[in-house]
């Protein structure tokens, strides 16, 4: 037997012949596992914490089953749980818990009512809730005083003259108050960051009443106020401008079945109750239109909104589905041909024909993005055919653009490949930065720099002069894979971040974290080499995903990896001041979920081969760890089995390490049958938790309980030579 090099899965090995495991642990008669019990373990889903880091809430889900949603206190107040709970938003405020009520799973695929989701609001000082029926979408207000929820439509409306895409209920409540109140019809509704007004796109069976609404929230009667109004248009794509109090909308009109057709943008402003302006993408853009799936998005300073255009010949006409009828001739050719088609593919076609079809459902709907400027009016095309892909940028001067066409036909038998520039945004005039980058390119929150990285390299593009510079050209330092052993170029390790005013660029090798100055200086490892050093893996976790940049002077949160003993922890640096400092770490693995927006405290799981990842709460010194949740309590009954690393030399000698799981109720001396799972690197796994789900992948735990050890080992490809003696003949050893 070989093995066989493979990247689309893994390799399960069962030996023919019983193979000798060598422990010194004791026999404990525990209880094997069976399919049934892995049902009903559950994962922890959806966890988040309150703003004030006083609440936590997730999802408890197993693998067939009813879940449960789970509000837990990280101090000492009782919990709660919503049985059949789903999807659960806190309030900002922390006083309410909104989740969704999933049908109850024997209630298998049914239409009716009860198997709609319905909406569980609970009250997190009384554990009181309130129950809600057949309710898709729901949010919270920015003050928490008001949650909004979207209920099912009914069911289809008929009727000749009647939109059949009519919108349904929406429930605006107020949390302990009991004050509702509904608005027909609604298809999308956002607050905004104020939590002082409301708005809702309108769309009824007859199209007369179609519009943008507005609910002002301090009014105590609520009561929708039209904003613009247009009969048969379709309203859509809300997006508020947070800093100025602007919404934009999209108004499509309609032909004589309610599909939309040109389209144009209305700017609202929300704070003096009118309209602001009417964007379109002509004249600006002569024989292109604003297109009527659409994504508005508004820059971070709220003086640019970013949307997608498309040009005329691209428009087809809408899709014609069949209508069923119960009385169809079951011998009707016609009717069974109907969706006969021919395939045509042209040898000099961009992709090949069954990727053409993948492709489809997302290219019919492509944009190209376009930017309208609020102080001059103006609007400017940033993509266009030859450039279709633009990133909308956090700075006001340029964006990110990239172009894979030339390398389309290549893509087969290569890869992707694409061809990156910026555009300014006040002209959509482009620079090029790079030719045939095969892992892409990042643009510096500031927009005065790109940094990419090819042919074992990084490089910094500036923006402003037009000149690149070999970041680490003077560094005797790999920053590419060094473990990669495929016959395609190596990658590197990505970029960590970047800090304040586009100072400087972060950048990780395989094991320290590096801070090169973008306008001149020396590079700065602010870990200190520690991870080089000491065979740690460390990298930077982003606490506030929200924030673009760094601070150099402020301390830094890292998580750290031994490549060697596989155990994880979390550390702490200062980038002005290189050098790591441990804060917790232990034979387990730890994932980092949250941070509590405005408290120091953080969210984070702990796990281990017999461990499940339950979430845990600390201080950012780790000074105070505390358990919050226990969502498996079983396993303690079960005959789990151990994991633990051993350590051998390939017949060519290569060193290699493996994860040996021995069996559950292990006796020493005796013999027994080896499962051999395997693909590339499978160490990293000896801390890892065993997902306990019934899919293509072994469960560990359960061949472990039922008399087998499990065998991971490492694999070290060599290019031109997949082919290796199999792990059988490898006679692992302990070393410890």
């Amino acid at each position: 037997m070989h093995l066989l090099k493979s990247r689309s899965r893994s390799i399960v090995i069962v030996s023919i012949l019983p193979i000798l495991v060598i422990a010194t642990f004791g026999v404990a008669q525990d209880k094997p596992l069976t399919l049934e019990d892995i049902m009903q373990f559950r994962e922890i889903q959806d966890a988040a914490i309150s703003r004030d880091g006083r609440w936590v809430v997730y999802t408890a889900q197993p693998d067939r089953g009813d879940g449960e949603a789970v509000v837990c206190s990280t101090g000492d107040r009782p919990g709660r749980v919503i049985p059949r709970g789903d999807d659960p938003v806190l309030s900002d405020d922390g006083r309410w818990v909104a989740a969704a009520l999933r049908p109850e799973a024997a209630a298998g695929k049914k239409k009716d009512d009860a198997a709609k989701p319905g909406l569980v609001l609970l009250s997190t000082d009384t554990g009181d809730t309130t129950c809600f029926r057949r309710v898709k979408q729901y949010a919270f207000s920015a003050d928490s005083r008001w949650l909004a929820f979207l209920r099912h439509p009914p069911e289809p409306y008929t009727g000749k003259q009647i939109d059949k895409g009519a919108g349904s209920d929406l429930v605006l409540y107020a949390p302990g108050q009991g004050v509702t109140q509904t608005v027909a019809f609604v298809t999308e509704f956002a607050f905004d960051s104020t939590g002082t007004l409301l708005a809702l796109c309108v769309r009824d069976t007859s199209g007369k009443s179609n519009g943008l609404y507005t609910i002002s929230l301090h009014d105590e009667e609520a009561v929708p106020t039209a904003a613009e109004t247009a009969e048969r248009r379709l309203f859509s794509g809300l997006s508020w401008n947070h800093r100025d109090r602007l919404l934009a909308c999209l108004i499509s009109e309609t032909d004589d079945d309610f599909e939309p057709e040109s389209s144009r943008i209305l700017i609202w402003n929300g704070g003096r109750q009118r309209e602001e302006a009417v964007i379109s993408a002509e004249p600006a853009v002569p024989d292109w239109i604003v297109y009527h799936r659409n994504r508005l998005q508004w820059s971070a300073d709220g003086q640019r909104l970013f949307f997608g255009i498309k040009p005329r010949s691209e428009i087809g006409e809408p899709e014609q589905t069949a209508e069923d009828t119960a009385a169809a001739d079951p011998y009707d050719v016609e009717r069974i041909l109907h969706e006969r088609g021919v395939d045509v593919w042209h040898w000099n076609d961009d992709y090949i024909n069954p990727q053409q079809k993948k492709m489809w459902s997302r290219e019919q709907h492509r944009t190209y993005t376009a930017v309208w400027h609020r102080a001059s009016g103006r609007t400017v095309q940033l993509a266009d055919l030859d450039l279709p892909g633009v990133s909308v940028p956090r700075n006001s001067s340029v964006a990110l653009a990239t172009s894979d066409i030339p390398y389309r036909k290549q893509m087969t038998w290569y890869g992707g490949l694409e061809d990156v520039y910026t555009v300014h945004l006040a002209s959509g005039e482009r620079t090029a930065v790079a030719e045939g980058l095969e892992f892409g390119a990042q643009l510096s929150p500031g927009g005065r720099f790109v940094v990419y990285y090819r042919d074992r390299a990084w490089y910094a593009f500036d923006v402003k002069r037009g000149v690149t510079r070999n970041l680490a050209a003077d560094l005797d330092v790999p920053f590419f894979d060094e473990d990669h052993d495929y016959p395609s170029p190596a990658p590197g390790y990505g970029v960590a971040g970047w800090t304040e005013g586009d100072r400087d660029v972060l950048i990780y090798d395989k094991y320290d974290i590096w801070l090169f100055p973008l306008t001149g200086g020396r590079p700065v490892n602010i870990t200190g080499g520690a991870g080089r050093a000491q065979d740690y893996t460390f990298r930077i976790v982003r606490t506030d995903p929200e924030r673009p940049t760094l601070n150099s002077r402020e301390p830094l949160l890292l998580s750290a990896y031994h490549n060697h003993h596989k155990q994880y922890g979390f550390y702490r640096c200062i980038p002005s001041s290189p050098g790591v400092t441990q804060l917790l770490e232990d034979q387990k693995k730890y994932g980092f979920i949250a941070r509590a927006a405005a408290a120091d405290r953080y969210l984070f799981t702990r796990e281990s081969y017999r461990e499940f990842p339950d979430l845990h709460t600390a201080d950012p010194g780790f000074s105070s760890v505390r358990r919050l949740s226990d969502v498996n309590p079983q396993i303690s009954e079960f005959a789990w089995g151990t994991a633990e690393l051993v350590e051998w030399e390939s017949l060519d000698g290569i060193p290699l390490q493996g994860v040996l799981i021995k069996p559950g109720n292990y006796e020493e001396g005796k013999r027994y049958p080896v499962l051999v799972y395997y693909y590339r690197f499978f160490s990293q796994r000896l801390h890892e938790f065993n997902q306990m789900v019934i899919n293509h992948r072994p469960n560990f735990p359960f061949y472990a309980s039922n008399g087998y050890a499990v065998f991971l080992p490492d694999i070290r490809f060599e290019v031109g030579l997949p082919d290796r003696p199999p792990p059988s003949a490898w006679s692992p050893v302990c070393r410890n």
